[in-house]
């Protein structure tokens, strides 16, 4: 079964391991214990997952490529930010750094201010 998407959990494990090779100073032993408790992590929290999932997600996730993707983001972060702080034992400031090095990974921001989104005024469907 399907549920994660190969190729964001690699470019976010790319991004992840530059950062902390060029913005952190770990050497490739640090980066690669850190692949290894990363690895050893997703692991017991997609059995988890599984174990616990209603059996419609699960549907969902195979059948749906966007959904799987909003799920990979979602999981991989969420377990990233974990090992950060508890195997890793990063402080909320170096959590902070880590984040605000991300914006040059993405290109958000990269060509100045980039423009607000206008979400639909919700006035007009209350009337």
């Amino acid at each position: 079964m399907r549920i994660l998407d190969f190729s964001a959990t690699k470019t976010i494990l790319e991004v992840t391991c530059d950062i902390l090779e060029k913005k952190f100073f770990y050497d490739k032993d640090a980066v690669s214990r850190f692949l290894t408790i990363f690895s050893d992590e997703m692991s017991e929290e997609l059995e988890r997952f599984l174990e616990f999932a209603y059996v419609d997600t699960l549907e969902e996730l195979e059948r749906s490529y966007k959904s799987r993707i909003y799920f990979t983001i979602y999981f991989v972060s969420a377990n990233l930010r974990h090992i950060l702080m508890y195997e890793l034992h990063f402080t909320e400031q170096e959590i902070h750094a880590f984040e605000n090095f991300l914006p040059s990974y993405t290109g958000e921001g990269k060509y100045g201010k980039q423009p607000q989104r206008k979400g639909t005024d919700y006035r007009k469907f209350l009337k």
